[in-house]
């Protein structure tokens, strides 16, 4: 991966191991399953103040321009042609919030897979983001920091 002066290179392949490979269930396409890049899913994104994608994980301030957001990609995506040369109808940028935690638990959910841990922080809380942010229940076998960018 190459993103010049401004990513972070360990943490873009932090970001990309913690992710890479997990499923998803697109609740804005009729639960279509889509799948975080193996390998390569940390796409540096800049923080946007306004606008209909601003930026809603990170706040765009003098020091904090950018940050990593992830790849999910669908059945029709091809890997060759990178996203930035197909329609995106096959692919998503999502920002590490709490929709894109749920749309992972809604997936290992309907979908068991032995690998895949799912930690809840209280029954029935799994939904009720506290709207900073911040997920109660994460995909992985530990608590998910990764809304804290380092």
């Amino acid at each position: 991966m190459k993103f010049g002066s401004k990513g972070d290179e360990v943490h873009a392949a932090n970001v990309s191991a913690k992710y890479g490979g997990l499923k998803y269930l697109d609740d804005d396409r009729d639960d279509m399953v889509g799948t975080f890049r193996e390998l390569d899913c940390a796409i540096l994104t800049k923080c946007k103040k306004v606008g209909k994608t601003r930026t809603r994980t990170q706040k765009a301030c003098r020091g904090l321009g950018y940050f990593f957001s992830i790849l999910g990609v669908y059945d029709a995506y091809d890997p060759e042609l990178g996203s930035k040369n197909q329609s995106d109808m096959v692919y998503d940028i999502w920002e590490r919030y709490w929709d894109t935690y749920s749309m992972i638990i809604d997936y290992y959910e309907k979908y068991p897979d032995q690998d895949v841990i799912i930690v809840c922080h209280a029954e029935n809380d799994r939904n009720s983001g506290d709207g900073d942010g911040k997920m109660r229940a994460a995909a992985s076998g530990s608590e998910d920091d990764s809304d804290e960018e380092d």
